[in-house]
């Protein structure tokens, strides 16, 4: 007795769960992507700070955690949404005519949720272990309280903060350090690029680029380049107890307080818009235009080899005609070859209408008939 076939789990799933709306289901795959990157920082960062705290600091773990985190959101949604993670990223790619604007929204809001809820999904994991460190499991007091009152810096787990810098010299960070990571990002996903990488390995090409950025250009911005990943954490903070103030501002070198979580959201959205006119006007016309002319010389060539082939007096030797359309089959319709004019003509048949070589033709026009 045979076994009943068993259809897999997943098999099920997307058969009586797939959504049928479009936009839904990218927002789904930016919202958990976003989630997970998020959390995925949330955990590092705090692992630096208690690290630090014993005497052993060092910036890989939190730009590991970044590009894994990345890595990770990418082969989960990279499927689904693209995998964008990011609203730099889906503005510049509207602006580069690789996305519809109608999902835009969809994307920007879903990754802006997907880091709020991914921040606190991974602070609720960390927290007993700062608590610990940082506060001590025997004090009332909250690690939020003790932070804000020592100036601890644990909030600079959600996101980086910057005191002695300037905004101005924050944005500009950004900017130029998002419009080379879109440039880059627009030269991989360009279809007419020569050297356009598989789809599977921007999961890799594109969290190598920032950790470039992070071991480069650090200390100015905290290499944020997603407004997501910067503000989504900070509204989580101030949601778990951190004051507005403690949490979206700092402090520049001579006191003054500026609004630092501006840097975190203009400088990445110029950037990325810059990176996409500048690829689309400066950098993929010529590389485009490149391998057009190569296969445009490469077609020459052929043209001319064809032609020097041809005896003389042949119509083709004075006429370039393309190879005509050939049938669904493989022959051309109703074994018709093409005249110079573009018509079809029947074959000429040696051998005293008795067909050709190999291949027969009767007269009715079958060629089922082999020569012997």
């Amino acid at each position: 007795m045979s076994k009943p076939a068993v259809t897999p789990l997943m098999e099920i799933g997307k058969r009586r769960t797939r959504i049928g709306v479009s936009y839904v289901r990218e927002a789904i795959g930016e919202f958990y992507g976003t989630l997970i990157l998020c959390f995925m920082c949330v955990g590092a960062s705090a692992q630096y700070h208690i690290k630090n705290h014993d005497g052993y600091e060092s910036q890989i773990v939190p730009v590991l955690g970044i590009i894994l985190g990345i890595m990770i959101a990418t082969v989960t949604t990279g499927g689904l949404s693209g995998a964008h993670i990011n609203p730099a990223v889906t503005v510049s790619l509207a602006v580069a005519g690789e996305m519809s604007w109608l999902s835009v929204p969809g994307y920007v809001i879903s990754q802006f949720l997907g880091a709020i809820v991914g921040s606190l999904l991974g602070w609720s994991l960390v927290h007993p272990i700062l608590h610990n460190t940082f506060v001590g499991p025997l004090s009332n007091l909250t690690i939020m309280e003790v932070d804000m009152a020592q100036d601890l810096g644990i909030a600079g787990i959600f996101s980086p903060f910057r005191d002695g810098y300037t905004v101005g010299n924050g944005i500009a960070t950004e900017l130029v350090l998002t419009c080379f990571l879109i440039t880059t990002l627009c030269a991989a996903v360009d279809s007419q690029s020569v050297f356009k990488p598989p789809k599977y390995l921007l999961s890799i090409i594109m969290p190598l680029v920032i950790a470039g950025f992070a071991f480069s250009h650090d200390m100015p911005s905290g290499t944020l380049l997603n407004p997501a990943r910067d503000l989504g954490p900070r509204i989580a903070a101030w949601i778990l107890g951190w004051d507005a103030k403690y949490v979206f501002k700092s402090t520049d070198w001579n006191g003054n307080e500026q609004h630092w979580w501006l840097v975190g959201l203009i400088g990445p959205m110029l950037g990325g818009v810059l990176g996409a006119f500048i690829y689309s006007f400066v950098i993929g016309p010529q590389v485009n235009l490149e391998h057009l002319d190569e296969s445009n010389e490469t077609h020459d060539k052929k043209r001319t080899e064809v032609l020097a082939a041809k005896p003389e007096g042949d119509w083709r030797s004075t006429v370039f005609v393309p190879k005509p359309q050939q049938a669904a089959n493989g022959g051309y319709p109703n074994n018709n070859i093409p005249n110079p004019n573009g018509a079809y003509q029947q074959p000429q048949q040696p051998y005293g209408g008795g067909g050709y070589p190999n291949q027969a033709f009767n007269n009715k026009g079958n060629n089922n008939t082999t020569v012997k």
